[in-house]
């Protein structure tokens, strides 16, 4: 919701979009329980830490800390 409010859109879009993701990730996610190949487990981990990035855009980034040099 925080980069959705940012840009002026409005929460019902976020909740669409949030949803899907959500049914999405629970589809890759069970694909990952089956038996895969390596390689297709890797493109399944792929697509679930993607997704999760994009869900983690709801909250607000932690702000970065800045040592100065003295």
């Amino acid at each position: 919701i925080h980069l959705m409010m940012r840009f002026g859109r409005p929460i019902s879009t976020w909740k669409k979009i949030k949803g899907y993701i959500e049914l999405e990730l629970a589809i890759q996610r069970k694909h990952l329980e089956s038996d895969a190949s390596p390689e297709r487990t890797a493109k399944l981990r792929g697509k679930i830490a993607a997704l999760v990035n994009v869900l983690a855009l709801e909250e607000p980034p932690a702000p970065v800390l800045v040592e100065e040099d003295q």
